[in-house]
């Protein structure tokens, strides 16, 4: 079977925009609904670019490192910086690194980060590349013994893009103190315990006057695909609107 490659999502509105970051490994589904609510609640301009590699199959990913991800997340920015009168940006999982690196670098006006990873090590890294592919042949109706000779030239990756991963995460650590935009900072509580401790590090380092911390109980690592979805939209909505 044939899967469709994700694209991009760009929906134009006013001369705010929000630019939307999708998780490592997965693609702009992340964002969709997302988007399309800030859209209809507010007419916000928003866009969720698609990092290079991602929404296709897993071989994509391999050419790519993090560093590569961050330009494409980079000149998204500075694209609607260029257009737009306030850029809000919001970031899941990895996309909520990338949110955090934009806030300590420019003048964002909103930040919302979901699920953010400030431990990720090395063999995790690539243990969820690993199973993505696991997942993604799955889909594509391969055998059994078709995914497990295709899955070798992923066991063979060198850990040097995930090193350099852990390393990119870490850098963006160390400057939290320089965010003095208004954030949020949202967990799942049935995400990895990992994510929690990160969440509330996010929320000690930065140096915002305005800051909400928010763990969703039954929620677990993607948050904007979960059962709690329409409640964490609803919590955006609140943390977005002129009066939070």
């Amino acid at each position: 079977m044939r899967i469709k490659k994700a694209q991009s999502i760009f929906i134009a509105g006013n001369d705010t925009a929000v630019l939307l970051l999708h998780s490592f490994t997965s693609h702009t589904r992340d964002m969709n609904m997302l988007a399309k609510s800030i859209h209809e609640s507010f007419g916000f301009t928003c866009y969720a670019p698609l990092y290079r590699g991602h929404g296709e199959e897993a071989e994509a990913l391999i050419p790519y490192t993090i560093d590569d991800w961050w330009e494409d997340t980079l000149e998204s920015y500075q694209e609607l910086a260029k257009k737009y009168k306030q850029v809000t940006v919001i970031g899941l999982s990895v996309g909520g690194v990338f949110a955090l690196k934009l806030a300590e670098q420019f003048p964002i006006e909103q930040v919302i980060v979901m699920s953010v990873p400030m431990n990720s090590q090395p063999l995790e890294l690539k243990k969820r590349v690993i199973d993505f592919a696991f997942r993604y042949k799955k889909l594509e109706n391969k055998s059994d013994q078709q995914i497990k000779i295709e899955l070798k030239r992923f066991d063979s990756m060198p850990l040097d893009s995930f090193e350099r991963f852990k390393q990119f995460i870490s850098e963006t650590r160390n400057e939290l103190d320089k965010i003095t935009a208004p954030i949020a900072v949202y967990y799942g509580g049935r995400d990895e315990v990992t994510y929690e401790e990160s969440a509330f590090e996010i929320a000690d380092n930065v140096s915002s006057k305005t800051i909400q911390l928010e763990k969703f109980y039954n929620t677990s690592h993607l948050m904007t695909l979960s059962k709690e979805k329409d409640r964490l939209f609803e919590q955006i909505h609140q943390f977005l609107s002129p009066q939070a």
